[in-house]
């Protein structure tokens, strides 16, 4: 059995045992995943950032490549800039479809070229992770899930992007040159 230290931000000390076995010791008191933690202390910006530090270090514990985690934080961290905005107006169980499609618009403004449709997809990828995570591990047991019921990816126009088809001629053509 191998164990070992790691400091996260917001005094928080994590013992992780093996993979799957995180404890963690929060002002002094041991917490493991099975008490959960509170959804929110009434600060959105507060709240997020505590959330990435726990849902950080225990992807971590998974053994998640340093790489998936730089960028998993990277686009929490927009997120938690982006709550600045709205700190006096909403709380971590306001966040959901309207406020995420509403920050990708909004990324995607400030964007030279805009975002594309596989950006947004990667976006609400990770949102959707770190927000299940968030779900599963508050000790209020506060449906976090249920705010995302209705995110998809949409393209500028707000529509499903279809993919295209061939033609009939552009068929006929694929078929003659393998031929």
């Amino acid at each position: 059995m191998r164990a070992f230290w790691n400091a996260v931000k917001a005094d928080i000390w994590v013992l992780t045992i093996k993979q799957h076995h995180v404890v963690l010791w929060w002002g002094g008191v041991k917490m493991t995943s099975k008490d959960g933690w509170a959804l929110s202390e009434g600060n959105i910006v507060a709240d997020l950032q505590r959330w990435k530090g726990i849902y950080i270090q225990s992807l971590s514990g998974k053994r998640y490549a340093p790489r998936t985690l730089t960028i998993y934080s990277s686009a929490i961290d927009e997120l938690i800039e982006y709550s600045r905005k709205f700190m006096e107006e909403i709380t971590i169980s306001d966040i959901g479809t309207f406020f995420i499609t509403q920050f990708l618009d909004d990324k995607a403004v400030l964007a030279k070229n805009g975002i594309s449709d596989t950006t947004r997809s990667h976006y609400i990828r990770i949102f959707k992770t770190f927000f299940r995570f968030v779900d599963e591990f508050n000790s209020e047991s506060f449906g976090m899930l249920n705010n995302f019921r209705n995110l998809k990816i949409r393209n500028q126009n707000g529509h499903k992007k279809k993919k295209p088809a061939y033609t009939d001629e552009q068929v006929e053509k694929i078929g003659r040159a393998h031929v």
